[in-house]
């Protein structure tokens, strides 16, 4: 009930990204990434939800969705560097080395705009 009532005050994404934050600290991490595609509902076009949900999606090993998320954080936001560094960990955790090499190169020599 909690979750929908910051939902409907208003600044329901923020609300649920930092709930999704607190079970990710805890190592909930599918409560979490649930929490994340909740706030994504409510805030399509925002890319740190996409990047939360990514790592959640990592250590869930649910690789493909995270990979996924990854590359819309990056479509979101292409001059934030964290999105390819999620990149990177993905592809590593796939076992695409070559990939990783490269998205963490760009996460490098990205710089960071607001």
């Amino acid at each position: 009930m909690a979750e929908k009532g910051a939902a409907a005050s208003g600044g329901g994404g923020a609300a649920l990204k930092d709930q999704g934050n607190e079970f990710f600290k805890a190592g909930n991490h599918l409560k979490a990434a649930a929490l994340y595609t909740q706030a994504i509902k409510l805030e399509p076009n925002n890319p740190t939800l996409y990047s939360n949900r990514a790592a959640a999606f990592l250590h869930l090993v649910k690789l493909s969705k995270a990979l996924a998320d990854a590359e819309m954080t990056i479509t979101l936001k292409p001059q934030w560097e964290k999105g390819y560094f999620r990149k990177g960990c993905i592809l590593e955790a796939m076992e695409r080395y070559d990939d990783a090499v490269a998205a963490f190169q760009v996460a490098c020599s990205t710089t960071h705009r607001v």
